[in-house]
């Protein structure tokens, strides 16, 4: 039986320890462990950015068990969100579009390991003071094309503008159905997830 998978290559990303220690650490523990392998990316939205790292069921592409040594103290300074997403290949620790299931968020184990890569060609601003920037891609933009290719699941104008009707009067299915998409419709994984010390 022949693979339909091909891989779209590897890239490689600079972590900023300094500008949020504590959501880099997290970042980095969460790699160490190898919780990023054989983990699908989760949404990818061209021209804006791509989103991985969702906790569940390891079985189902999530990361499964993602736990982190301390805190995020990183989430309650207004510092750790002042750098803007200017550039494509900038990754942030994903808040705002954290799509983890909310009785995980509740657990007291619970560490946030969402990170968004954006993917270009220009800035976007829609996330900037609301995501935390914690480093910048130094090679592998032709994976991020790559990646922006494979078809993803976006509903029509109509049902944009219904969803968006619903989600003013509090119809907590509209967010639901929102989630959805970017989805890819085909897999995208992450086969592995390693890290290189600078010398």
């Amino acid at each position: 039986m022949r693979s339909l998978a091909q891989p779209c290559g590897t890239h490689l990303e600079r972590l900023y320890g300094d500008v949020a220690p504590a959501s880099t650490a997290s970042i980095l523990e969460t790699i160490r462990a190898g919780k990023y392998d054989q983990s699908l990316i989760n949404k990818v939205l061209p021209g804006q950015y791509l989103l991985l790292g969702h906790q569940g069921p390891k079985r189902l592409g999530y990361v499964a068990g993602a736990q982190c040594s301390q805190p995020n103290t990183d989430l309650m300074q207004s510092a750790s969100f002042q750098l803007p997403h200017r550039r494509p290949g900038t990754v942030s620790l994903a808040v705002t579009e954290n799509e983890d299931e909310q009785y995980l968020q509740r657990l007291p184990s619970y560490c946030n390991v969402s990170m968004l890569i954006t993917t270009g060609p220009g800035p976007v601003p829609s996330l900037d003071g609301q995501n935390v920037v914690i480093g910048e891609l130094l090679d592998g933009f032709d994976v991020l094309a790559a990646v922006q290719r494979v078809p993803t699941f976006y509903p029509s104008s109509n049902r944009r503008a219904f969803n968006e009707l619903g989600q003013v009067f509090g119809d907590k299915r509209a967010n639901l159905a929102a989630k959805r998409w970017g989805r890819p419709l085909k897999p995208i994984v992450v086969m592995a997830a390693g890290e290189i010390r600078e010398t």
